[in-house]
């Protein structure tokens, strides 16, 4: 019978004891603005920063689809959310404000056109290009919005943070 509590404690040091810690492995800090562009017109192309907007991290593609973030935050005042993830090839995220999302009709919002030149370098893109509207995600590089571009995951995007310390989502309605 002394056996069994020794092999116990055997298994939970060998197997519980020696696996990598999760608050041991390399950080990044990441600093997540949440902007809004609903409010963006041709007349006044502008975003206004989200306050207490939720913010979704997903570490991987399978917790992405299954909308089981290993993170969620809210934005203070400033629409900021300051977070140390772990370091990862590439992130998921989403964010969302009452009826504001990061995608709009399954397409993932990259920003808004602020200036008359970045129209000339959109995708084609329904609704069309237009200063004050939102820049949708050409995620197949062809050139076109479409639904080849939509976004089965309902995600921003995907996203590789290297020396990027810094990230903008958009939302809108």
């Amino acid at each position: 019978m002394r056996f069994l509590p020794i092999a116990l404690l055997c298994f939970c040091f060998f197997f519980l004891g020696c696996r990598e810690d999760e608050n041991d492995s390399p950080k990044i800090a990441l600093e997540i603005t949440v902007v809004d562009a609903s409010s963006s017109t041709s007349a006044k192309p502008q975003v206004l920063p989200s306050a207490n907007a939720t913010v979704y991290v997903y570490l991987s593609e399978e917790e992405a689809r299954n909308q089981r973030p290993a993170y969620t935050g809210k934005t203070n005042n400033k629409g900021v959310l300051a977070i140390s993830l772990p370091v990862k090839d590439r992130y998921f995220f989403t964010a969302e404000n009452g009826n504001a999302r990061s995608s709009k009709n399954g397409y993932a919002i990259m920003g808004i056109f602020e200036s008359e030149d970045g129209l000339g370098y959109a995708a084609q893109q329904t609704p069309p290009a237009q200063l004050g509207g939102i820049i949708l995600m050409d995620y197949n590089g062809d050139g076109l919005v479409n639904d080849l571009d939509k976004n089965r995951f309902r995600i921003s995007s995907g996203f590789t943070l290297e020396s990027v310390n810094k990230l903008t989502l958009y939302i809108s309605e």
